[in-house]
């Protein structure tokens, strides 16, 4: 059903206008069930995040998606680039390590 993976699109599209979004369910790196929506790993590309240290830009998603978003979340795994970051990042650099209770 993707309701979370939806929910994050919908919440980063509407207030960042990303130039790039990536997100990407890694609940079956866990020890979840199937259909899980527990972990997420989620890349965004906007200038939004220009002036902002890199602690800011967390906060600022984490206040985005909200409290109620965390309850049925375990981890949020946050890559956050302005435009000029992003050119200078090698996106297949960006790994989850895999769960060790899987």
């Amino acid at each position: 059903m993707k309701k979370q993976e939806n929910y994050i699109r919908e919440q980063l599209t509407n207030e960042l206008k990303p130039s790039f979004l990536h997100i990407e369910n890694e609940s079956y790196k866990h020890n979840v069930p199937d259909d899980a929506e527990s972990h997420f790993k989620v890349i965004v590309v906007s200038n939004n995040f220009t002036k902002l240290s890199l602690i800011k830009r967390h906060r600022f998603i984490n206040e985005l998606l909200g409290a109620k978003f965390f309850q049925s979340v375990h981890a949020l795994s946050l890559h956050l680039f302005d435009e000029s970051e992003w050119k200078k990042e090698n996106i297949s650099n960006i790994q989850t390590p895999d769960c060790q209770h899987k």
